[in-house]
This record gives structure tokens, C-alpha cells and sequence, in this order.
């Protein structure tokens, strides 16, 4: 008997290997594409690197929402995909993040979860006041400038590590230190803590106690001498003058004290009226040091005043030459000499 349908049955069979290679086919490529995507999908950025910031109580969504903002992330869809299967919704870490161009989104899920922030350098200089010190902080780091501020008031706060609100600024150091963006205001407060504790070593506190000083005292001197001349081989000179005169009860009679209490930064000249400007930074008219320091005081002048050199100069005044340096006596005649060669140069220069 002829078989009359075995041709259809193959040609059937033949269509659905052949529908099912296309479809595994089809699958495959898809498939390809998919893992194309997720390996091959890198960051958008102008240049080569650039940074995120991630604050303290920011949530994925933030996260998510500065990445695409910025245009970090071309596919928020894919990106969130990744980030859900990564658990990063629940581990957001805070920080900067140094992000590449070479990174695909994968890459930076995995860096962003780990909480490898990169550090900040943070340089404080000397001669700053308390508020340029509040608006450094805030610049370069997450710290809240208003909150320092206030705590450089807190009355409690600061008696309580052994300062108070005219001497504060003794406890911060001019130096560059290394911060994670993220940190708050109150642990940058710590952090100096513990910085002015490591320079106030027993090396230091002892020659600070042979020139009749406490730590803090010496930052005030020193803002003085640094407020004086910004020549480095002056530094010790000034400073032992002052001691001198400490030693003696005689006023200090700094003119950068002067200044302070006139709130007259860029004033070149003083008048005898000036000296008696009441207030209790005016070494002219109180005796020893002012409540204070006049500015944030430079590693160098510390130095200075726990080096001191030894002379018995009692008084300075400014060289008529204008070079920035100073004649020292312990002669007063020959000071009112000096004083009067110093004068007669400022009104050749027409300096009112």
C-alpha cells in the first residue's frame, strides 16, 4: 500500500527545526545584545574623569537622579536594573567618588557600593580669622560652615577642651590635611582636636613653660610677631622682644594689636590717637597679652616664640627704607630716633 503521507510529515518536522533554530537564533542574538549592553555600556562625561558627591543622608534616588542629571547615565532603565540586582539601593555610601570614562555601569555600581571615596586635600593657612576659617571648611568639605560657626561659640563645648571663644582659633594648625568629603562638621572639630594634641607634645609644652607660657598663649604671641614682619629671620627676633617685655610688665605696644581692635586690616599708618582705641586687644593700654589671637597663627611664629632669640632688645620700629625689615634697640632715645627717621620716610611717600 503506498504511503501517501510520509513527505508532509518530514517537510512538517524540517519547519520546526527550522522555526527553532531561528528562534534559538533569534534568542542568541538577543542574548548577545543584552550581554553587549551591560558589559559594553560605559559612563558620559566630558573629558576623562570626573566626580560624584554623595551627602550624608542621600538615597539611591538621589544617587540616581545626579547620576542622569549630569548625564553620567545614558540608559537610566539598564542602570537601575543593574543597581537592583547589586543591591545598591541599600548599601549607599556617602562620599566623593572619582568616576572614569572607562567605566561601564557595572564598574561603577561595584565602586559606588564599596564606599572607596577618594580624599579631599584641605589647606589652612595661616592669618585667616574664625569666619574664613567656617567658609574654608564648608567649601571643601560636606561640613555645614554655619554649624562650625556656632560651635566655635559653644561656650560649653569649648571649656570643656580647654579654650574659649576669643582663644579658639589657637586650636586649629596651618597645615594640608587629607578629609573624606563627607565629613561633618563636628568630626572635623575632632580631627583638630586630635592634631592640636599631637603638636602639643611634651617637647613643646616644656619649652612653652620655660618662656612662662601656655600653649595657647604662645599661639596668641604668635599671631602677633606674624602680624609684625613676614620675614622669616625676623620671626625669633620679634618674638624675644615681646618676651622681654612681658618679663618686665612693660606694655607690648604691638601695633598689629592696634589694628585688630580698629578693624583696619589695610591701614599702612597709625597715630598716637589710634594707640588709645579702648579695647582689651590694645596692647597699648592693657598689659600683657591681648584675650586672643589676632588671626590663625603660622607654625613658624609658634616656633619663634618657643625658640626665641636671646637679646635684650626692648623696641622696634620699622626701616625707613621700606624693605619690610626692622631696627631693634634696647635704647629708648635711639628708638624715638628710629621712629622719627620711619615717620619722616612715610610722609615722603605722601602715607597718611
Amino acid at each position: 500500500m503506498e504511503n501517501t503521507t510520509g513527505k508532509p510529515r518530514s517537510s512538517k518536522r524540517k519547519k520546526i527545526v527550522l522555526i527553532l533554530l531561528a528562534l534559538l537564533l533569534l534568542a542568541g542574538a538577543a542574548g548577545g545584545y543584552a550581554y553587549y549592553k551591560v558589559v559594553y555600556t560605559r559612563v558620559q562625561m566630558e573629558g576623562t574623569e570626573s566626580y560624584l558627591y554623595i551627602r550624608n543622608n542621600d538615597t539611591y534616588g538621589d544617587v540616581f537622579n545626579q547620576l542622569t542629571e549630569k548625564g553620567f547615565v545614558k540608559h537610566p532603565q539598564l542602570f537601575d536594573i543593574l543597581a537592583e540586582r547589586a543591591n545598591y539601593p541599600g548599601n549607599v555610601k556617602p562620599g566623593k567618588y572619582k568616576i572614569t570614562n572607562d567605566m561601564n555601569y557595572i564598574r561603577l555600581i561595584r565602586h559606588l557600593r564599596s564606599g572607596k571615596q577618594e580624599q579631599v586635600k584641605l589647606v589652612i593657612n595661616a592669618m585667616i580669622t574664625p569666619q574664613e576659617l567656617c567658609s574654608l571648611v564648608g567649601t571643601y568639605l560636606d561640613a555645614d560652615s554655619i554649624v562650625l560657626a556656632n560651635m566655635l561659640k559653644d561656650t560649653a563645648l569649648l571649656d570643656s577642651n580647654g579654650f574659649n571663644k576669643e582663644n579658639i582659633l589657637c586650636l586649629f594648625l596651618p597645615d594640608t590635611y587629607n578629609f573624606y568629603w563627607n565629613t561633618s562638621a563636628e568630626d572635623f572639630f575632632k580631627r583638630m582636636l586630635r592634631e592640636y594634641a599631637k603638636f602639643w607634645n611634651s617637647d613643646r609644652r616644656l619649652k612653652a613653660a620655660a618662656q612662662e607660657l601656655s600653649p595657647v598663649e604662645v599661639g596668641i604671641l604668635a599671631s602677633i610677631v606674624d602680624g609684625e614682619s613676614n620675614k622669616a629671620d625676623e620671626r625669633g627676633i620679634i618674638a624675644g622682644l615681646y618676651l622681654n617685655r612681658l618679663r618686665k610688665g612693660m606694655l607690648l605696644q604691638a601695633d598689629p594689636t592696634v589694628r585688630y581692635a580698629l578693624r583696619a586690616t589695610n591701614r599702612q599708618r597709625f597715630y598716637e590717637a589710634d594707640t588709645k582705641f579702648d579695647s582689651p586687644y590694645n596692647t597699648y593700654i592693657y598689659t600683657g597679652l591681648p584675650p586672643g589671637p589676632l588671626a590663625l597663627p603660622s607654625k613658624q611664629s609658634i616656633n619663634a616664640v618657643l625658640n626665641p632669640s636671646r637679646h635684650k632688645y626692648l623696641y622696634m620700629c620699622a626701616k625707613e627704607d621700606m624693605s619690610g625689615y626692622h631696627n631693634f634697640t634696647h635704647d629708648y632715645n635711639v628708638h624715638l630716633l628710629n621712629a622719627k627717621r620711619y615717620r619722616l620716610a612715610l610722609n615722603k611717600l605722601g602715607i597718611r
